[in-house]
């Protein structure tokens, strides 16, 4: 008798669809590293007591506010008087390696930089001819070799404002004049701080992360019934703003001048 023929095997079931890909399955960019302090602004080091700096010297000198693990710092250098023009080189010895800072003679000249420093010290290197006065204000500093990455900005003003003393101001610094949008991109604001006080006694003005609390620097000062200029740099809070805050009752001017980027 005919042979039946044996069943075709049953087909087999079709492959699942791929999973489609969520936010969460996308590789995410690495969370910025925190390793740049805000100061505020504070004096670090001033050649008053000392003298200054005499041609051809090298003076060693420590920093008030930048930690011995500290391996660069943000700083605005100021000098002054002159004998003649020349130059300073600021390092963390006598090599010719730092950074180059150019002084007119007699005239003040002041400047961001960023320097390298060494168990909270950095080295200054005058230049043959010229004998002159230097003054640094530290404004914040890095650890761990981290870069600081500092950048200019088109001037942007956030305050104009007559303050009283204690007031506290939250200010929008996150997605102006040129920042970035998100305030975890920005290690720090620098600003641009005039004051001018109301009444008889001296104060100073502060900035800070509208999440945090007031730097225990001198930050800017404000004068009896006279106008001051000076930079602050300070940390953002995580909703992009920052707060400013007079110890005495004063006029208040604040523009965004540059930013550390992370």
């Amino acid at each position: 008798p005919p042979v039946a023929a044996a069943p075709a095997p049953a087909p087999a079931p079709a492959p699942e669809p791929a999973p489609t890909p969520t936010a969460s399955d996308e590789p995410k960019k690495p969370a910025p590293v925190d390793e740049f302090t805000a100061l505020g602004a504070d004096v670090g080091y001033e050649s008053t007591e000392q003298g200054p700096l005499n041609p051809g010297e090298v003076r060693s000198v420590g920093l008030s506010g930048v930690p011995g693990e500290a391996t660069s710092a943000l700083v605005l250098i100021t000098t002054r008087e002159a004998s003649k023009h020349g130059n300073l080189r600021i390092g963390i010895d006598a090599s010719k390696s730092g950074t180059k800072f150019r002084f007119p003679k007699k005239r003040a000249r002041s400047a961001v930089l960023v320097v390298p420093v060494s168990g909270g010290k950095l080295t200054f290197v005058t230049s043959k001819k010229s004998r002159v006065h230097v003054r640094v204000e530290v404004l914040g500093y890095s650890v761990n070799q981290y870069p600081i990455k500092i950048r200019a900005v088109t001037p942007a003003g956030v305050v104009r404002s007559k303050m009283k003393a204690g007031q506290v101001l939250p200010v929008q610094v996150a997605g102006v004049g040129g920042l970035p949008d998100k305030a975890k991109w920005i290690a720090g604001v620098v600003l641009q701080v005039r004051t001018k006080g109301k009444g008889a006694d001296p104060g100073n003005l502060k900035a800070y992360p509208s999440d945090g609390g007031p730097p225990r620097t001198r930050s800017a000062p404000i004068q009896p019934k006279r106008s001051y200029t000076t930079l602050l740099v300070s940390k953002v809070g995580a909703d992009g703003k920052i707060a400013i805050s007079p110890s005495i009752r004063a006029k208040v001017r604040v523009i965004i001048v540059g930013f550390i980027h992370r």
